[in-house]
């Protein structure tokens, strides 16, 4: 079976416990791995956390804010590039080689354009000197830039990062992740009711699993980005973070014995 783990989630049963509590319970929920924002793989407590715990960091989410900047004229999208290329790093030095990107956040129409590119082959350029592999992630947009970018650059450093629940509530007609899903290098598996990106526990929505077997099946291992509490009306308001955390947990099996 395909090992499987988690980002943090944002619960508002969490608030009342320490980050040493919830790495802990994560590992004895039973998650494989354990994976974290960018700022949060940047403090040396969350790392001993995972490490004393037995969870090996698999991937880090590098900073989203400001996406867009890279393609548009602008000292602004210099400095989306900086950032990247400077959480790269210092993310390497510390034995991550694996983290999530995007290449547009929002509804703001944006050009697609060699600029944008320009500036992803800087980062792209500095993730390789860096042994880190980028996975580009399907977003709020349609797949034009992010299908541009992955065309564009056949690195070994630039890969696919497929969101279920972006894909379920954003643009649930395109073909474009099961197109390129041989370049797949991170899951983020999530559920929502098709209005909205939620974060729900999967399952708890309306995404069919079962018609992504053809992208999930290239998974090496499946991560799991659930951030609120599970909508099933039987479950919604009555769980522990513990029993929330064992509900995940149980979802993620079942998709893992899904693919398997």
């Amino acid at each position: 079976m395909k090992p499987v783990g988690l980002y943090m989630i944002n619960d508002s049963d969490a608030t009342y416990l320490t980050l040493a509590d919830r790495v802990k319970l994560f590992a004895e929920t039973g998650f494989d791995y354990i994976c974290f924002s960018a700022s949060q793989a940047l403090e040396t407590d969350a790392l001993q956390l995972a490490e004393k715990n037995g969870l090996p960091v698999d991937n880090v989410h590098l900073s989203g804010a400001g996406t867009n900047d890279l393609w548009h004229e602008g000292l602004a999208g210099d400095s989306i590039v900086e950032r990247y290329c400077s959480e790269i790093a210092a993310i390497s030095q510390r034995g991550i080689h694996l983290g999530v990107a995007h290449v547009t956040w929002g509804k703001e129409s944006v050009p697609c354009n060699a600029l944008g590119l320009q500036r992803i082959a800087r980062i792209i350029d500095c993730a390789e000197k860096n042994g880190f592999v980028i996975g580009f992630e399907n977003s709020v947009s349609p797949d034009l830039h992010l299908r541009a970018v992955l065309d564009a650059f056949r690195s070994p450093a630039a890969g696919f990062t497929f969101d279920t629940g972006h894909w379920h509530c954003f643009a649930p007609e395109s073909t474009f992740p099961f197109e390129y899903a041989e370049r797949l290098v991170i899951t983020h598996i999530q559920d929502n009711d098709g209005s909205e990106d939620q974060h729900r526990v999967p399952f708890d929505g309306t995404v069919n699993y079962a018609s992504l077997v053809p992208i999930l099946c290239h998974a090496s291992r499946l991560t799991f980005e659930p951030a609120r509490r599970a909508k099933n009306p039987e479950l919604y308001g009555m769980m522990s973070y513990e029993k929330h955390l064992s509900y995940i947990h149980d979802a993620a099996l079942r998709i893992a014995e899904l693919i398997t």
